[in-house]
């Protein structure tokens, strides 16, 4: 039967090795799931009648949704206010010990063309994202 549970400090040596000789896992990926580069990073561990079959490296990350500008406003303030939100959603996420700060958009969008020079990694791989599991 399949259990789970939380890793602890023995699995440590054994993950680091199944990740360090896996050549699929990038190193960024890696390098995320280490407690320095992302302080809410734990591991979760599947089990079959006690065996590990299955580790899986979590942290939380904060998803900025969407940005909503209020139409009267002109270009300068809308920039100087993307500046501000930056700011505040980097302390926001710093007081929870959260290294990492995401949206979606288009390239071709201004607002992406300001995310990347403001420090934002486009990243080249595709999104999978489940939800609607929660009965809010």
């Amino acid at each position: 039967m399949m259990t789970f549970r939380f890793a602890n400090p023995e699995d440590a040596a054994p993950f680091a090795r199944w990740a360090a000789e896996n050549p699929d896992i990038p190193q960024r990926d890696i390098e995320a799931s280490m407690k320095e580069n992302n302080p809410t990073a734990t591991f979760l561990v599947i089990e079959d009648e006690g065996k590990v079959i299955l580790a899986v490296p979590l942290f939380a990350v904060v998803r900025i949704a969407c940005l909503l500008f209020n139409p009267e406003a002109d270009e300068r303030q809308k920039i100087a206010a993307m500046g501000k939100m930056r700011e505040a959603i980097m302390a926001f996420a710093a007081s929870f010990g959260i290294n990492s700060v995401d949206t979606l958009s288009k390239s071709g969008y201004a607002v992406a063309r300001w995310a990347v020079k403001h420090g934002f990694e486009q990243e080249n791989r595709e999104l999978f994202e489940l939800k609607g599991f929660l009965n809010v």
